[in-house]
């Protein structure tokens, strides 16, 4: 799988890829991924004779509300809480690796970016990216001020000969899966509400792990993640080693600070159970 940066597209004045290639996207922060996000996966990777890629963000755009501009799912009736995000970057390129896409294009937020309108963004995509098909949720919008959704993004596929697919809503026990809801759903501790709006267990990017002066266990700050965490208790989890090696483990959460008890060196992931 290759990444590029937006950057990199951005200032290109070729296509990215030579020849006839073309293009299947999907576009959004992916913060999960849930099982909404499954389907539009599965929705570009089943376009023949089209590579697949996505277009996501090195973070939310939730965490930038000093920013103008905006970019995917709305938040839901009582989950507007942004407390951090459900996964890392690193956490989804794995995913996206694992589902077959051939290419992803990483944003970094920013407030040039947040200035760029929905239709030169898109135009960019058809124009760099040589996007032929697109499927994105009912709540998408892009561009300055959101002012690109899925009508206007259906009148930009017509004008330009994309295909453009609106997949509806994921629901999940009557209930509309998102990535608030999974947010709230581990800030409350309620990891197995999480895992079933996810679709597999809340993993933690350990990254920002360092060794503690107790031996077998790593502690961070709670302060030094991005993602957010379930409150303070101890709690079981499976430690994934950078060598792919797995362990059961235990979180302990308590006073801003994660200690990590595992037999494993150099942890990756902590997948809760």
């Amino acid at each position: 799988m290759i990444i590029f940066s937006w950057d990199e597209i951005r200032d290109r004045e070729t296509p990215l890829f030579p020849g006839a290639v073309q293009t299947a996207l999907t576009i959004g922060g992916f913060d999960g991924p849930h099982r909404g996000h499954d389907r539009l996966f599965t929705s570009v990777l089943a376009q023949e004779g089209l590579l697949p890629g996505i277009i996501t963000f090195s973070r939310s755009p939730r965490a930038f509300p000093e920013l103008k501009g905006g970019f995917g799912e709305k938040a839901l009736p009582g989950t507007e809480l942004f407390g951090g995000d459900v996964s890392t970057l690193m956490l989804r390129l794995e995913r996206f690796r694992e589902r077959g896409f051939a290419f992803v294009v990483v944003i970094d937020f920013s407030q040039e970016f947040s200035k760029l309108s929905g239709e030169l963004f898109l135009n960019i995509l058809v124009r760099i990216c040589a996007m032929r098909y697109i499927a994105v949720g009912p709540d998408f919008r892009c561009g300055y001020r959101l002012d690109t959704g899925t009508r206007e993004l259906l009148d930009f596929a017509a004008a330009t000969g994309v295909r453009a697919e609106i997949l509806d809503a994921c629901l999940v026990d009557g209930r509309r899966v998102s990535s608030s809801s999974i947010r709230r759903a581990v800030l409350d501790g309620d990891l197995r509400e999480a895992e079933k709006l996810l679709g597999s267990p809340f993993r933690l990017d350990c990254s920002a792990f360092v060794p503690s002066d107790t031996p077998g266990t790593v502690v961070a700050e709670k302060e030094s993640l991005t993602q957010v965490v379930p409150p303070d208790g101890e709690y079981p989890v499976i430690a994934v080693g950078e060598d792919g090696s797995l362990g059961e483990a235990l979180i302990r959460i308590s006073s801003g600070k994660l200690l990590l008890v595992s037999d494993l060196k150099r942890i990756r992931i902590a997948e809760f159970i």
